[in-house]
């Protein structure tokens, strides 16, 4: 990055100063030109890199695949069924108790319906976690 500024401030220092003030047009091309192929420059290495990154990349995804483990998006669904599902068993777990304790309450059958109602919730997430695992089993 400093190398693309360097020509323009040589120019400039040179302008300041007035060194050969004859030669400041000629100059200021030649700056121009400098900076629009260091500029060419670096972007063709930073395509480069940047393709073997991808390169890269795509080589790690397709040896994980081979290796049977399943995509990031398979395993953040699963840590997301993961998390919502421990404490979801714990809420239904002691409200039931306490359904059970106390016999049967209003407040306590809608705990109880919305715990059902987000398991089914997470059910289906882990389905779709399961199903997306099972393509790239049989490979």
């Amino acid at each position: 990055m400093i190398s693309l500024a360097l020509p323009p401030v040589i120019d400039v220092a040179c302008r300041v100063a007035g060194l050969q003030p004859a030669l400041a047009g000629p100059r200021t091309e030649l700056t121009l030109a400098c900076s629009s192929i260091l500029s060419l420059l670096m972007a063709l290495r930073l395509l480069q890199e940047e393709r073997s990154s991808a390169a890269r990349a795509a080589s790690a995804l397709s040896e994980r695949r081979a290796a049977g483990e399943p995509s990031g998006f398979l395993q953040f669904a699963a840590g997301v069924a993961h998390e919502l599902n421990n404490p979801l068993m714990a809420v239904a777990g002691w409200a039931e108790l306490a359904q059970r304790r106390d016999g049967p309450e209003p407040t306590l059958e809608r705990v109880l319906e919305a715990t059902a109602a987000a398991a089914a919730a997470v059910a289906r997430l882990q389905q779709l976690v399961d199903s997306g695992r099972e393509p790239e089993a049989r490979r």
